[in-house]
């Protein structure tokens, strides 16, 4: 019996296995991928050794609500135990009424799948209806909606795995599509191939640089997770002198940011002379001097260059 869905009253509700009467009769049930559900409180499985050999054995998943032996053999590790939760009989469409699992049904996706895709179920349920390539359910209506790996998702319940990652069905986990780790499951997200999960390449970034003074990791080709977070070496210029009143900056090797720009440097004296007294820069994105400071610098140089030229002329006036 394969991907069969039997219902029954009485002894047996839906099979009644006898073994009976002379020459040593043999009654053998093997269940694959079936679902025993009757109706009422009697046994759905009943398997009764009068004389002879009677067995069942399921050698593939299968449900079994209830059963009861007398006197012969019920075995396999296929066969449970369970309420299959199956809705009543009504037009799911073919040739016959059906009575489909509903939601949280243990017969959706249970199936073995080998079973499934083979003579003589190939592929369809009783109703001609396709069942899922990868995961398939017990019985005669195929209910199992969830996708194959490989295919696209937005949530891991669409996926037989539980899993979607980097916007398909995976496999495994593969960093639940962390963006900043070494792993992908889709070819758009540098994966090999969509579904299975790999390593990314060692000219792939995992981590930009945040600032002049950090360092943009890339993935080793061996490790799923990025390289550590690293700065630049201590003493790396990051900010170039623009004047000969604005210092370099350079990294300080414990941040991602330059130091802080240096504005307010004070002018040095110049060789032979020059301001008695260092003047401030216009501090850097200021624009120009306000105009009374202008003006008090104008009116100083003056004074400066009437003193200077009042000593060059005693100077001419005097007599050696």
């Amino acid at each position: 019996m394969t991907h069969s869905r039997y219902a029954g009253a009485a002894r047996g509700a839906s099979v009644y296995n006898l073994s009976f009467g002379a020459l040593n009769p043999v009654a053998t049930l093997t269940l694959q991928n079936s679902i025993l559900y009757g109706a009422g409180t009697a046994p759905d499985l009943y398997n009764h050794q009068v004389t002879g050999t009677a067995t069942v054995v399921a050698t593939a998943p299968s449900i079994v609500r209830s059963q009861m032996n007398q006197g012969g053999t019920v075995s396999g590790a296929g066969l449970h135990q369970v309420d299959p939760q199956l809705g009543p009989p009504t037009d799911n469409g073919g040739l016959t009424p059906t009575r489909a699992p509903q939601a949280g049904s243990p017969a959706v996706g249970a199936a073995n799948l080998a079973l499934c895709t083979q003579a003589p179920i190939s592929g369809v349920d009783q109703r001609g209806q396709p069942r899922r390539p990868c995961h398939c359910s017990l019985g005669a209506v195929e209910t199992e909606q969830r996708r194959c790996n490989a295919t696209p998702c937005a949530t891991a319940g669409e996926c037989v795995s539980g899993l979607c990652t980097d916007g398909v069905c995976c496999a495994t986990a593969c960093g639940g599509s962390d963006p900043g780790d070494c792993q992908a499951c889709s070819v758009a997200a540098g994966a090999t191939a969509d579904g299975t999960c790999s390593l990314l390449p060692t000219c792939r970034t995992c981590r930009a640089a945040a600032g002049e003074c950090d360092v943009a990791e890339s993935c080793s080709g061996q490790d799923p997770a990025c390289p550590a977070d690293t700065f630049a070496p201590a003493g790396q210029l990051c900010r170039p002198s623009t004047s000969v009143y604005d210092p370099a900056e350079s990294c300080d090797g414990q941040k991602a940011a330059c130091s802080d720009d240096v504005s307010g440097v004070s002018v040095p004296r110049g060789a032979g002379g020059g301001f008695a007294v260092g003047c401030s820069l216009v501090p850097r994105g200021t624009g120009a001097a306000s105009p009374a400071a202008a003006a008090a610098l104008g009116l100083w140089l003056l004074g400066l260059r009437a003193r200077r030229g009042g000593r060059r002329s005693t100077r001419a006036g005097r007599s050696y």
